[in-house]
């Protein structure tokens, strides 16, 4: 079952509101969450969030160290669970802002990587959509492959072992 979080806070006449809501998605990772505009980031993630201490889990798989998917190329990783997140994201080469997804995925050793290609979270995607929502026991094995398009940028493949 995944979980997925919004947050929003309110300033109004030195007060704080914070209004949290939490609804069971079936959808993709990178579905539409039903919001109009960006309010906050969106958390979906396998790992469980019932208690206080399993959200702090999820929050520093998001603040931790992460090491990029796109140095893994062509190396095996055994992955249990993932976070994705929907937010503002920093191109560090242009410095550009723009909403965008971010997919964090947790091998079955503690590395976590992370990527925001779109190739590599629509095959995440298809992999929940033909084993389900994890965790992943036996993990789940893939291989990541990397091509150039006709526009010089990296394209990613995911491929399960």
């Amino acid at each position: 079952m995944v979980k997925t979080t919004t947050s929003s806070a309110k300033q109004s006449a030195g007060s704080t509101e914070t209004t949290e809501s939490e609804t069971i998605l079936h959808q993709g990772l990178i579905a539409e969450m039903g919001l109009p505009k960006y309010r906050g980031p969106q958390i979906k993630t396998n790992l469980p969030m019932n208690s206080m201490d399993e959200k702090k889990l999820v929050f520093n798989v998001l603040q931790g160290k992460l090491e990029p998917l796109s140095e893994q190329v062509g190396k095996a990783i055994d992955w249990t669970h993932y976070v994705c997140e929907r937010g503002m994201i920093t191109n560090p080469e242009t410095g550009d802002v723009r909403m965008g997804v971010r997919l964090v995925v947790i091998a079955e050793d503690g590395k976590r990587f992370f990527t925001v290609a779109q190739s590599i979270i629509a095959a995440i995607d298809r992999v929940v959509s033909f084993w389900g929502e994890g965790p992943y026991d036996p993990p789940l094995s893939f291989k990541l492959s990397e091509a150039k398009t006709g526009k010089g940028r990296n394209w990613y493949h995911l491929e399960l072992l």
